[in-house]
This record gives C-alpha cells, structure tokens and sequence, in this order.
C-alpha cells in the first residue's frame, strides 16, 4: 500500500545535492535518472547510422584504400559525441519531489524548469523499448489537463524504483485533491484514496479482458497493416536487384526462366507473396499488441501491451467522452469488431484529450459486457437496429461518388504514368486500364454499403451513430457529452432535401469528430432538437429553417 507522504523513505534514486537557485524551492531533494540512460541515449543516437552503414557495406568499395579505417575512424568519432551528448543530458536532468509539486529541470544550452502541482496530475504511464528493458529502467511520464503529450518525462529510472516513484506521485496527487475538496486527511483516508484510484506500475487492480495468443494471430490476419506489408513486399521484389549484391542474384537459375510461364508456378509464386504479406502483418501487429491487458483500478483503467516496446497508459473513466466500435472488413463475416475511446482532457481551458484503442479484438456479441465493467455510462449494444435510416433518394449519391471517383483515379493514374515516362504503349496498355476498370463495380458495392449502413438511434440520453468507410464503424456517446452538433447542406443536397450533420465530442487535438452525410433534412433537424441543450450550439450552414435547441 503507497504512503500519502509524497517524500517517500526508500527514494526512487540515490540524491544528489547540485547547488541550488535561489528560487528552488527549500524542502527540495533533487534526484537524478538511471546512470544508465548515458549507454541507452548514446545507442539511441547512433542507430540512425545502421542503415546507412549497411547501404555502405552492401553497395561501396569497403577494403580499397584504407577505406575501412575511415569508416572506423568516423564511427569512433560519431560514438564519442553521442555518449558526450548523453552523459551531458543526464547530468543536467533533475528532479524533486516537494511538499506541492513535481520539479523537473533541464537543459544545457538553455536552462528550463517545468513545475506541474500534484493535484494536476491525471496520468502516471510507464513504458519500456526495447533498448530500455535490456538496460533495466523504464520511462515515467506525468501528464496534466493542459495538454496531450507528456508535460515531464523521465526517461530512465531503474526498474525496482519505478513503482515507489508512481505510488509517491499518486499519493501526493490524492492528498492534494483532497486537500481541494476540503476532505478531512488521515493516514487512512489516504491509503485508500491511492489503492482506489491509482493502478500499479506494472499490474493492478482487476483483470477486465486479456488479449490471447489465438486472438493476437487472427487480429493481425484481419488487420489494415495487409496493404502497407503488401507494398513492403512489393518494393523489395521491385528493387530486389538494386539492394542485393550481384552475387546472390548470380546463383539463380535464370536460365529456366521460361518455366514462368507455366500458369501453375506463376500461381505459386503469388500464392508465396500473399503468404509473406499476411506473416508480416501478422508479425507487426503481435509486437504492437502482444500481452494486450485491460485492468480496472477503481476510477481509473489500466492498458498495457507490446512485445517489445511495452506500453501502459492510464485513462480516467470520468474523462471518456465517446466509444466507437469498429468493423474490419475482414472481421465483419466473423462477428469481430474493436474498440476505441476518446477522452477529455480536463477543465484547464483549451485542454487537449486523447484517444486509442481500449480493446482491439473481441466477439462483437461481448461489447456491451465489457463495456459494462470498463465504462458502464457506455454499456450499449452496437449491434442495434438504427431506428432513423438514410433515404433512399441519397442511394445514388454514394455509388456514383464511390464509382467515378475510382474511375477518376485510374484514369488520372494512367495518364500521368504514361505521359512522365513518355513511353505510353510500353508502359501501360489498355488491356491494363480495362482490368483496373473491372474493379468499378466494387467500389460501387461500397457505396451501397455505406448508404445501407448509414443511421442513427438515440435512447434514454444515448446517442449511436453508424457510418462506413471500409470498415463500419459505430459511436456511442451520451447528449450531454457532445460539445458541437453542425447541419450543412449544399445547393445540390437541398434540392432534394438532404444534409449532413457532424458531432464533436471533447478529444484530442486530431480526434472526435464525427458525421453523416446525405441524410434526410427533417430528420437531421429532430436529431439536431433531441442532442440540444442550453450548454450547446447548433450551427446550421445553407439551410433555410433554423433548429432551436429544446
């Protein structure tokens, strides 16, 4: 159980007495990272020269002249700065625990002090890189309502203190709001405030949901990171003879080349690409979310995954504004979807929020149970039947913009390919145009998709709203939740008497916004009536009737 006293007895790491400004404050007992941030930060510095080197080692004339002495020589010299730089950072980095706040100076050039007071606080993370774990330490960063990136970073404290300096900054953050509240202290009272609000620096608090091994395989089978590792894989075929040395190409059999032909080897080796893809993907998405746990401490839910780059993260409940379940296209036929949230950032004016992904592979048919223990103000079915539709008249809108803007694409493609390299004949036919054209009637299946999917439902205060893009995605936010509703409606759509509306909630700085397009105007506007309220506005844009909130 954490100390309310916020100088705890066992110090995260051993002091140092550094003299002191005059502004410092008194009770102040400065501390220092790991010493072990000089071998990580030179190492980090240096890696931005392996792939270089390697193009060196792998293309230049290494051996001729004394050049390797020159590259040793310059290694030598890149090493020195960067473990000079590292050890000067380190040196220079400090931080106190006092009675009210945390103190972090730093700064070689130009001397910097941040000062972020305990009853700020509304994240402790701790995360490990790779590099991090192999050394023993991990980062700690404090982040506050005004904004959503780290205010202090700390990034390098001994795996064995980490805990004690979390439980001393949760403690102090509790006795401080408090404090605010005018809540009487005790030792008690502090105790339990801590144990009920504050997750562990590594596990705490209750097991909601943990990702498994045979889940992990299948999230990275249906991921979107198919088409980047498609391309990946395309690239290297592409320019496979510029990168590999000539010898290895020379051992290839070439002169059986006309085998290729064969319609059964060519399908092969499709077949291997296709294969090499869906490895990789799967691959990348198990080092992103292996280990992926989702725990409940009181207040407060606890995220963790990564094989290698262990991330956790803490998210006050009070502060998710919105849900949204999505749908991979490839999960659809298996009832799988994700989960993601967006979060407030506090009351500081212009705080920033944050958002992520709260699970990222389930049963569909499980959303609302976890949901249930996570973010109970959230625990809705997403598989509900919206009660307010897209008409039918805006069918036409999606598949034509879906169909012609493929054709647009193909034809501004081929175009351009084919004038750049002057050779239009050689370079693309028309055989190729016509069977990148034969795709069209896809695209134009995805525009019905997205009409049919398209709607809306509100119930007892709570909003859900179905779109798709590739995947369907579906939002669950609460009326009071919703900061900015907006109708807007070009001459074309109000011809026929369509609109579109768009919801923000409370979120990051790239996050929380939302919308439909092409739906009936009536119904956009009781929509409109339903979220209103005195705290909100409701901005209508070429519109002739104006919505009143209710």
């Amino acid at each position: 159980m954490a100390e309310s006293d916020p100088h705890p007895q066992s110090s995260p790491v051993e002091p140092v007495s550094p003299p002191a400004p005059a502004t410092a404050p008194v009770d102040a007992e400065w501390h220092r990272m790991s010493p072990r941030f000089v071998f990580v930060g030179t190492l980090r510095q240096l890696r931005g020269l392996v792939i270089p080197a390697a193009i060196i080692l792998i293309t230049g004339n290494v051996g001729r002249g004394g050049s390797e002495l020159i590259l040793i020589g310059i290694a030598v010299v890149f090493t020195v700065l960067a473990a000079l730089g590292s050890l000067i950072e380190w040196w220079n980095f400090r931080y106190a625990l006092t009675d009210r706040e945390l103190v972090v100076r730093s700064g070689i050039v130009q001397r910097q002090e941040r000062v972020v007071p305990y009853g700020r606080i509304q994240a402790i993370n701790v995360s490990e890189a790779p590099l991090e774990r192999v050394a023993g330490i991990v980062r700690v960063t404090v982040e506050t309502a005004a904004g959503g990136t780290a205010d202090i970073d700390i990034r390098a404290i001994a795996q064995d203190k980490a805990p004690q300096l979390r439980e001393a900054l949760a403690a102090a953050r509790a006795q401080a709001r408090q404090a605010d509240n005018g809540i009487a202290e005790d030792a008690t009272g502090a105790a339990s405030t801590v144990a009920t609000e504050t997750p562990s620096a590594t596990t705490g608090g209750e097991l909601l949901r943990r990702l498994s091994t045979p889940e992990l395989l299948a999230l990275g089978a249906t991921s979107g990171r198919v088409g980047p590792m498609a391309a990946v894989v395309g690239a290297t075929l592409q320019f496979g003879a510029e990168i590999m040395p000539e010898s290895w190409w020379d051992r290839i059999p070439w002169q059986q080349a006309e085998a290729l032909q064969s319609v059964g080897v060519v399908a092969s080796l499709l077949f291997v690409i296709a294969a090499l893809t869906w490895l990789l993907a799967i691959g990348s998405t198990a080092l992103a979310f292996g280990g992926f746990e989702l725990r409940r401490d009181g207040d407060h839910l606890l995220l963790q995954h990564g094989l290698l780059d262990r991330k956790r993260r803490t998210i006050p409940v009070a502060r998710i504004q919105a849900i949204v379940v999505g749908e991979q296209l490839l999960r659809q036929p298996f009832r799988r979807a994700d989960i993601r949230f967006e979060s407030a950032g506090g009351e500081a004016e212009g705080a920033a929020g944050d958002s992520g992904v709260l699970f990222p592979f389930l049963p569909r048919a499980e959303v609302r149970a976890l949901l249930g223990q996570a973010a109970p103000e959230f625990a809705t079915d997403p598989t509900v039947p919206m009660s307010t539709r897209l008409p039918r008249r805006s069918l036409r809108r999606y598949v034509f913009g879906a169909t012609v803007g493929w054709v647009v694409f193909v034809g501004i493609a081929a175009a351009v390919l084919g004038l750049w390299l002057h050779r239009w004949v050689d370079v693309v036919t028309w055989q190729q145009v016509l069977l990148l054209l034969m795709a069209t009637p896809l695209f134009a299946w995805l525009g019905w998709a997205r009409w049919r999917d398209g709607g809306w439902v509100v119930e007892n205060g709570t909003l859900l709203l179905r779109w798709r893009s590739v995947s369907r995605q579906t939002l669950i936010t609460r009326a009071s939740r919703i900061q900015r509703r907006e109708m807007t409606a070009d001459p074309l759509q109000r011809r026929v008497s369509l609109a579109s509306v768009q919801l923000s909630v409370a979120s990051g700085l790239v996050g929380g916004h939302y919308g439909l397009a092409h739906a009936d105007r009536h119904d956009t506007e009781r929509l409109l009536a339903m979220l209103g309220g005195p705290r909100h506005e409701v901005v209508i844009h070429k519109v002739p009737a104006t919505v009143e909130p209710s």
